[in-house]
């Protein structure tokens, strides 16, 4: 066996192992597995972004190769942003045998096109919204998690559908899932753009890690909050202090210390700290992940 076959299957195995699923074939029932396991065990952060991007010039990368990505999800509980996600659970199903490509999700987002049974399935890890199972957008899919988080989608015309996310009934999230097949290369300007190292884009501004922890709580923990969502309400309490913050990333999703660290030194240095709070309260999503 070649060197490269042995290094694939070694990454292909960490990965379904952290993700405890056992993957003997490419159907429905194991994608759905898969997803809901990748929402559930790998958190949307911030924080490996911007060491990759501090990295870049040595890597000659933005988003790291499957190698690199599982080899710091399974021995430093990183996840990563959208496109560290999508693209590495894309990479995940094509290696187990899934046909695919990707779709752009305006603005800034992007989610994955698995071909399966006839029929072209949406599939997302790198949203934050529970969206455990592959969708048939032509379904017009509408469902609330136990947690109150609601996803709503609406075909507009061919080719085109908006995704609304709710808490309750709050809009706070309305973006258009552009139905048309993409490669990773096709990403190239997006992932470059969600790079920008400039202060109106708060995904460059913000340490930060959410995921989902059960199908009835959600946890936000950036450096200014504890946010928790569960079958009780929403819960907000302001971060009292770094320690804390890094204290509760490592409970939280295992994230450990040295790349948090990274990421507020880079947040909040000199050139960079003066809009940075003011970006993280809004939250605002011009760029993308």
């Amino acid at each position: 066996m070649q060197r490269t076959e042995v290094l694939r299957m070694n990454w292909v195995q960490q990965y379904l192992e952290h993700l405890g699923v056992v993957a003997e074939r490419p159907d429905w029932e194991t994608l759905a597995k898969l997803t809901q396991a990748h929402l559930l065990k790998i958190p949307y952060e911030l924080l490996s972004k911007i060491h990759y991007y501090n990295h870049r010039e040595e890597n000659g990368w933005l988003v790291p190769p499957a190698e690199v990505f599982v080899e710091n999800l399974v021995s430093k509980g990183w996840g990563g942003n959208c496109f560290i996600l999508n693209f590495n659970f894309g990479r995940l199903l094509e290696a187990l045998g899934y046909e695919l490509d990707y779709c752009r999700v305006a603005p800034g987002h992007m989610a994955i096109r698995v071909h399966l049974d006839g029929k072209v399935w949406y599939t997302d890890v790198g949203y934050g919204a529970p969206t455990y199972r592959p969708l048939l957008l032509d379904e017009e899919p509408d469902f609330t998690s136990l947690y109150g988080e609601r996803v709503k989608i609406t075909k507009l015309d061919e080719g085109r559908y908006e995704i609304e996310r709710f808490y309750y009934e709050d809009l706070f999230s309305k973006k258009i899932i552009e139905w048309q097949p993409l490669t990773i290369a096709d990403f190239d300007e997006d992932v470059a753009l969600s790079h920008r190292d400039v202060d109106d884009n708060s995904f460059m501004r913000r340490a930060s890690a959410d995921g989902i922890k059960s199908a009835y709580e959600k946890v936000w923990i950036d450096t200014n909050r504890h946010l928790r969502m569960d079958t009780k309400g929403r819960h907000e309490t302001p971060m009292p202090d770094v320690e804390t913050f890094l204290r509760m990333l490592q409970e939280t999703f295992g994230i450990e210390r040295a790349v948090a660290e990274e990421a507020i030194a880079f947040v909040h240095s000199p050139e960079r700290g003066v809009k940075t709070r003011e970006l993280a309260e809004h939250n605002r999503r011009r760029y993308g992940g």
